[in-house]
């Protein structure tokens, strides 16, 4: 069973894009082989008040996603160094 990936809003996409290169193939790659193939297994839940989205750990970097097991998709709420994403998703609550 395989996850389809989408982008919540331009702000994720963004997100993303603003990454160095290296990084953002870095995180493709681990999206590709890891959490498109078994989100549940590495995924991991976040607590309150996030506690509706998952994390997956890339390096220093955290991607704050969502599943949807009725149409198998992962949407990516955020991305960005787990020195501040937490910070950023308590403030777009």
């Amino acid at each position: 069973m395989r996850f389809k990936l989408e982008f919540e809003g331009k702000k994720a996409r963004k997100m993303f894009e603003d990454l160095p290169f290296s990084v953002q193939k870095r995180i493709r790659i681990a999206l590709e082989k890891k959490l498109l193939t078994n989100p549940d297994y590495f995924g991991i839940s976040l607590k309150k008040p996030l506690e509706k989205y998952s994390k997956f750990r890339v390096g220093e970097y955290r991607i704050i996603f969502k599943k949807d097991k009725g149409s198998l998709v992962i949407v990516i709420i955020a991305i960005g160094n787990r020195k501040n994403i937490y910070e950023f998703m308590s403030r777009q609550l």
